[in-house]
């Protein structure tokens, strides 16, 4: 998404009562944190940094950052993406990822070998 879509995302996440933080360049951040004054030390230990926190990004905004669970969504033709910039942000995930897309997927889901990706209707 494009950081409008990002903030958008965040905002609605936090009203419906789900703890999401932005990620800006200094790493997650939740709405109206200061910095400096989150628990832990170090890189990433402000503001946000807890792990019942949804981190809501641009895809560049993951570089360097790993998670249990990467769901990418809204990923389709209409999205400007490079075959490095999604693998990169897919390699962030140690245990799930989930992609999402609206329409016809992106071009870079399918592979030569594999087909096509099955599209679930239900």
């Amino acid at each position: 998404p494009d950081l409008a879509l990002a903030a958008e995302v965040e905002r609605a996440l936090n009203e419906r009562g789900i703890a999401a933080a932005g990620i800006g360049a200094d790493g997650p951040r939740l709405a109206g944190a200061v910095p400096g004054e989150g628990p832990g030390q170090g890189p990433g230990a402000g503001p946000g940094a807890g792990p019942d926190v949804v981190h809501v990004g641009t895809l560049p905004r993951f570089k360097g950052l790993e998670y249990e669970r990467v769901l990418i969504a809204g990923l389709s033709d209409r999205v400007p993406l490079t075959r490095p910039l999604l693998y990169m942000v897919a390699t962030r995930a140690r245990e799930s990822l989930m992609i999402f897309w609206e329409g016809e997927p992106s071009h870079l889901l399918a592979s030569e070998s594999a087909g096509p990706l099955p599209v679930n209707n239900a």
